[in-house]
């Protein structure tokens, strides 16, 4: 499409050309009302100075005779040669005393006529009068208001071009400004062919402006961002799931395909039957927890959302594991505030705290202190729990909220790798920001809730690695 149409059909061109409209219709009504106002006040003027001089004229055939009157009037008419000023002073019998108007235009009460400016001439002069009834004839007092309609029609004419230069310049305007949005909404289609295309790395240019279009842009390029970052994990999960289940589908395979071809007691059968159930289970409970966060990371659950007792939760799970912790050997301390809530899904919350107590309970040796503590900071909701285990190097801290993810030192240990996987999508459908620090020894994982029930930023990057340890914001 060629730039000129291009601008013309733009959104910019278009608010420009109604706001021109709106402009040029709203000085058309003001000059209206106006201008009707202007000419009635300047006929009153006529008026009030035809009925002013009809008075003095009248004033004076009563102290003179028609006689006198006749000489004022002549005398009026004769100063100055051609004026705007008209009279006519005419007797019953039909006789001209004095004035410059014909007999035929004699009348009384007020009258608005034309005339010929001069005899045998085509122009006309447009006159108001006065006509008054006297002892013995009939006066009449006009004058000449030409000069007013002359003024009214360039005044007139000069709006005219006016109002049309403003809306001729308003469109012009309005293209000029067009221009600008319409070359940032280009680059916006151009970049999103480009992605359409497969080139995810592409990002829509900002200009500074923070306009409209500059905050399209970056809420736009956090949304590719986000996409990337999903895209990747999708990639990353699909490798991670390949080269986790491998080795128990792998298993499972050796002790069918051993069992197939020696087949054993029925003792040997039945071990062999088992060991290949617990095989399957652990595939079917990866594929249980890997579809339980994709549910939970595409929202669905957040139509369950109530508000709950965070306080109660905690305290109901640091109940339960207390007693495990004890029989293995650990010190359960609990600090829990009174009072928490937020809006939120129980069970979810529930399986978030247990995940975090059961990775504790499973990593650390013996003896050692697991601590869970909630308290109010501010409007937030802080839960911690630490533990003096291990820990998790701090150049893995961006990689183990990844699904399926598992240190090198864990891997021959029970577990899928999922566990803070679904801490990380339980956290993000809550707007909570999990961060892990290290307790020396140990680890401290910290989930931070906005009390007042509302989320943490979304322009916030996905993990952050400081030397604070790792922010997950979550979403």
């Amino acid at each position: 499409m060629p730039p000129l149409i291009e601008n013309i059909r733009s959104t910019a061109f278009k608010l420009a050309v109604r706001y021109a409209l709106f402009f040029a219709l709203s000085t058309v009504a003001i000059f209206a009302i106006t201008y009707q106002a202007a000419g009635r006040h300047l006929l009153d003027m006529f008026h009030a100075s035809l009925s002013a001089d009809t008075r003095e004229l009248i004033a004076l055939s009563t102290r003179e005779d028609m006689a006198g009157l006749a000489e004022e009037i002549q005398e009026r008419v004769s100063q100055g040669g051609a004026n705007d000023d008209y009279y006519l002073l005419l007797s019953d019998d039909g006789q001209v005393l004095a004035g410059n108007l014909a007999p035929t235009e004699a009348f009384l009460g007020w009258r608005e006529w034309e005339r010929p400016i001069r005899p045998g001439s085509s122009e006309k002069d447009h006159l108001i009068g006065l006509g008054t009834k006297l002892p013995g004839a009939t006066m009449v007092a006009a004058q000449s208001v030409i000069a007013m309609s002359e003024t009214q029609q360039v005044i007139l004419n000069t709006f005219a071009w006016g109002t049309l230069i403003s809306i001729l310049l308003g469109l012009a305007g309005g293209y000029a400004q067009s221009q600008g949005p319409v070359q940032r909404l280009r680059e916006i289609a151009h970049t999103t062919r480009a992605i359409v295309e497969g080139r995810f790395d592409k990002r829509i240019p900002t200009g500074g402006s923070r306009d409209d279009l500059d905050r399209l842009s970056l809420d736009i390029n956090r949304m590719l961002d986000r996409i990337q970052d999903l895209m990747q994990s999708l990639k990353q999960v699909s490798s991670d799931i390949a080269h986790d289940l491998r080795t128990p589908i792998s298993r499972l395979r050796q002790g069918l395909d051993a069992l197939q071809r020696r087949p054993g007691t029925v003792v040997e059968t039945q071990a062999a039957i088992e060991a290949a159930l617990k095989e399957v289970d652990i595939i079917i409970d990866t594929f249980d927890a890997l579809l339980r966060i994709a549910q939970i990371e595409g929202g669905a659950r957040r139509a369950n959302f109530r508000r709950v007792d965070l306080s109660a939760i905690l305290e109901n799970l640091t109940a339960v594991y207390a007693s495990v912790a004890e029989d293995r050997g650990h010190l359960f301390e609990v600090e829990i505030e009174k009072g928490c809530q937020l809006r939120g899904d129980r069970d979810l919350l529930t399986q978030l705290f247990a995940n975090l107590i059961e990775n504790a309970l499973t990593h650390v040796p013996v003896p050692s202190t697991i601590t869970v503590k909630l308290r109010r900071a501010g409007k937030e909701l802080q839960c911690i729990v630490a533990d003096e285990g291990p820990g998790i190097p701090e150049q893995e801290h961006d990689k183990v909220f990844r699904r399926l993810y598992r240190l090198e030192r864990s891997r021959t240990t029970p577990g899928s790798g999922l566990g803070l996987s679904m801490v990380a999508a339980i956290a993000d459908l809550h707007g909570a920001m999990v961060r892990l620090e290290n307790n020396r020894p140990g680890l401290i994982v910290s989930v931070t809730f906005d009390g007042m029930g509302q989320t943490f930023d979304s322009s916030w990057p996905l993990m952050t690695i400081g030397r604070q340890g790792a922010q997950l914001p979550v979403g």
